[in-house]
């Protein structure tokens, strides 16, 4: 019996505790944050535990203080917003906007506006490197100023500490934005891409992106296919390939694009890719590696697809 009303008398003491938490909790402006609609080109990020919830969302370049605890500077309309709530938690939300070169800083406690210092500045403080390091909030930024400062090794080093690779992808992405195919570092970052983002499709999207820097001189040329490498999911290769084609790569990309292509394992994706291919009708050596690559499609239907792109027929055995 005396357990029993322990538990009565535990029970009504969390619902009154949540009880006076009041209606703000997790909700602003008398909206619950999670169903405010994104704006136009922002970004979304987050994370759960069993007690919390802490959300971010972010638009325009961000520059972020070397101590990865304040937020410095934001483009012209430009945000920063970042809510956290929870289990027994009071709820709070961090507005940052951009306007006129300022940022207007404003902080909420149960839907409730606060000073933004020192509680809000303090939070700010508390919970900013965890989400730098969870997200690619900043990396334009971040990346300009460390290569400034420790040069491309320095930026190697600093995407080392990312956690994932759809974080270490914007770095990569802000890397490759400062450099040109001609840099001797430039190959070098393509190969420390390949090797320290596992996620294929990240990966994938980074390769279409710097796609964009042709053209590549033999150094850059070796360390883009060598990444490619790296990328599993023939779907993703292909995808990256199909991207490159429609860069109007030289002969001597066209030719490593289809020693690439011999190596998808799918004769679907690889049909694809070649089919793309021979609209650009290849002569001489590049219609003889077409050809080699087409044959070398274990599927009949497959292999004759890609052939007949380029006018080939196999002769019937």
């Amino acid at each position: 019996m005396r357990v029993f009303s322990t538990l009565i008398i535990t029970g009504l003491v969390i619902v009154a505790g949540i009880a006076a938490l009041g209606p703000g909790v997790a909700s602003w402006s008398g909206e619950p944050f999670d169903s405010i609609k994104p704006r136009e080109g922002e970004e979304r990020f987050g994370w759960s535990d069993d007690w919390n919830h802490v959300e971010a969302r972010f638009s325009g370049k961000i520059t972020i203080s070397e101590d990865d605890r304040d937020i410095l500077e934001i483009t012209p309309n430009g945000h920063f917003t970042l809510s956290e709530s929870g289990f027994l938690n009071p709820g709070k939300r961090l507005e940052l906007i951009s306007h006129a070169g300022a940022i207007d800083r404003k902080f909420f406690v149960r839907g409730r506006g606060q000073p933004y210092e020192p509680e809000g500045k303090a939070w700010l403080a508390e919970i900013l490197p965890n989400i730098v390091r969870r997200s690619g909030l900043g990396a334009e930024a971040r990346v300009e100023r460390v290569l400034k400062a420790k040069g491309v090794e320095g930026v190697f080093a600093e995407i080392s500490l990312m956690r994932s690779g759809n974080v270490r992808r914007p770095y990569f992405s802000a890397l490759f934005g400062q450099l040109r195919p001609t840099d001797r570092t430039f190959a070098e970052a393509l190969t420390q891409a390949g090797n320290q983002i596992s996620s294929d499709y990240e990966l994938a999207s980074l390769l279409i992106k710097i796609a964009d820097k042709q053209p590549f001189d033999t150094a850059a040329r070796i360390g883009f296919f060598s990444a490619l490498e790296n990328v599993e999911s023939d779907y993703e290769q292909r995808r990256v390939l199909s991207a490159l084609l429609q860069k109007n790569p030289d002969p001597a990309m066209l030719s490593a694009m289809l020693q690439s292509a011999t190596y998808l394992g799918s004769d679907y994706e690889a049909a694809e890719f070649l089919t793309s291919f021979a609209r650009l009708e290849p002569k001489g050596a590049l219609r003889d590696k077409y050809i080699e690559a087409a044959r070398r499609i274990s599927s009949e239907y497959e292999r004759e697809r890609a052939l007949a792109a380029l006018g080939v027929k196999e002769p019937r055995q």
